[in-house]
C-alpha cells in the first residue's frame, strides 16, 4: 500500500491520502506519509499564491507604461516600446494562466464536447484568419471542468497555428476514453525533446521561440488540464510529418480515481 501510494503521489500530488487502517506500525507509517504529502502541497500552494500575486501586481505598471509609451516620439521608438510591453503583458498573462487558471476548480459539469471543440476552432479561425477544420464526434457528453478544458485545447490549437501555420482537430471517442487530436504539418518536435517541451517555460530553438510570441507555457498548461481530468497529453509525430498532440480524457470512474482534487 505504501509503495502504491508513493507511486500515485509521484504522478499526482493531489492523489487521495493513504489508508491509515491496520496495525500500529502501519498506521504510523501511513500518517507520516499523509503528513508529508500535506506539507508538500501546502508549500507548493504558498509558492503558487506568491508568484500569482507578483504576476498580478505587474499588470498595473505595465498598463501605465503602455499609456506613457503612446506619447513617445518618433513613431519607430513608440512601436518598439509597444512591442516590448505587449511581450511583457503576454508573459504575465501566461504565468497567471499557468499558476491559477489552468487548475480545475469548482464542481464538474456535463458538457457538449462537439460544441466545445467547434467553439475553440471558430474562435481561433476568427483570431488568426486560418481555417481550423474539425472531424469526428463524441459518443456522449463529457463530465469535466469546461473552462480549463477549453483553455487547454485553445493552447494546443494556438501552438499549432503559431509554429506550423495550420491546425486540424479530430474527436475520437470509444466510450472509455475521449481523445481530442490536434494535428499540424509544421516542423514537429524531435522525440528527444517531447518530454522537455511539457516543462513550464521551456522553448525549442530556433523553430519555437519567444520571437514567435510564445513563452513556453502552452503545452505545460494543456498537460496540467489533462491531468486534472485524470488523463494525459501525448505528443507524437503525425503521419506524413508534423506534430500530433492528443488530449486523452478517461470517462467515468477512471477519471474520478486519477484526477486531481479540485483546489
Amino acid at each position: 500500500r505504501l509503495a502504491a501510494a508513493a507511486e500515485a503521489l509521484g504522478r499526482n500530488l493531489h492523489s487521495p491520502p493513504m489508508d491509515a487502517r491496520g496495525p500500529r506500525e502501519v498506521q504510523q507509517a501511513a500518517q507520516a506519509f499523509n503528513a508529508m504529502q500535506q506539507k508538500i502541497n501546502e508549500g507548493l500552494a504558498e509558492r503558487t499564491r506568491f508568484l500569482a500575486a507578483v504576476s498580478h501586481d505587474l499588470r498595473s505598471p505595465i498598463t501605465r507604461l503602455r499609456l506613457r509609451a503612446e506619447m513617445l516620439e518618433p513613431d519607430a521608438l513608440r512601436a518598439k516600446f509597444r512591442k516590448d510591453l505587449e511581450e511583457m503583458e503576454h508573459m504575465v498573462a501566461s504565468t497567471l494562466d499557468m499558476l491559477t487558471g489552468a487548475h480545475a476548480s469548482g464542481p464538474r459539469q456535463t458538457m457538449d464536447i462537439h460544441a466545445l471543440v467547434h467553439g475553440v476552432a471558430q474562435d481561433m479561425h476568427e483570431a488568426s484568419g486560418l481555417p481550423v477544420p474539425v472531424s469526428g464526434r463524441a459518443l456522449q457528453p463529457y463530465t469535466g471542468y469546461a473552462q480549463s478544458l477549453r483553455r487547454g485545447l485553445h493552447n494546443l490549437v494556438e501552438n499549432a497555428l503559431r509554429y506550423a501555420g495550420d491546425a486540424q482537430l479530430h474527436i475520437d471517442d470509444d466510450g472509455q476514453q475521449l481523445r481530442i487530436h490536434v494535428r499540424d504539418h509544421g516542423p514537429g518536435i524531435p522525440a528527444a525533446q517531447r518530454e522537455r517541451v511539457l516543462e513550464p517555460y521551456y522553448r525549442m530553438e530556433p523553430s519555437r521561440n519567444a520571437a514567435s510570441g510564445g513563452v513556453g507555457l502552452g503545452l505545460s498548461i494543456a498537460q496540467t488540464v489533462a491531468q486534472a481530468h485524470g488523463g494525459e497529453l501525448l505528443l507524437r509525430e503525425a503521419d506524413g510529418g508534423g506534430l500530433e498532440a492528443v488530449l486523452v480524457l478517461p470517462r467515468g470512474a477512471a477519471a474520478e480515481s486519477t484526477a486531481s482534487a479540485p483546489h
